[in-house]
């Protein structure tokens, strides 16, 4: 039983890892992005937006989303972090503030309904296999402001 717990831990400090990076990254390029799109004075509605939409969805998810299936929520989680990525990208390249910011949204939901469905999904496990998942968010925040800075 220990090492499946133990493996239950590592499986969820990546999930946790790979859940909240992106959030992470948006926070560190937004200085970066602002400037790039001359738009200085809005660099606040990055972190804004990340944060007001992820309550928006947390309340959604408490009020609608709670009796999806975890494998219907992850799939969804997948599929919205792949769309918001795409966004992202193709803002930067297509130099498009308004775009970014989308992107920025769409990484505030994703984040925040992965982060629940992941959470919802743990009560399966161990109380201790949680420290596996709030270890890895916590390092996403290392990693994400290191990558930003090494790119």
């Amino acid at each position: 039983m220990k090492r499946l717990e133990k493996e239950a831990k590592i499986r969820h400090f990546f999930m946790g890892l790979i859940n909240n990076n992106a959030y992470v990254v948006i926070l560190s390029a937004s200085s970066f992005l602002t400037k790039k799109f001359k738009k200085e004075k809005y660099q606040s509605l990055y972190s804004g937006s990340l944060v007001l939409f992820s309550i928006i969805i947390w309340m959604i998810n408490m009020k609608f989303l709670v009796k999806l299936r975890h494998r219907v929520r992850i799939i969804s989680v997948f599929i919205i972090a792949s769309i918001a990525i795409s966004v992202m990208i193709l803002a930067v390249f297509l130099d498009n503030f308004y775009m970014s910011l989308l992107g920025s949204i769409l990484i505030g939901i994703t984040t925040t309904f992965g982060d629940l469905s992941i959470q919802g999904h743990l009560k399966e496990f161990s109380p201790s296999v949680f420290s596996g998942y709030s270890s890895g968010t916590g390092m996403a925040g290392v990693f994400g402001s290191c990558y930003f800075l090494l790119t």
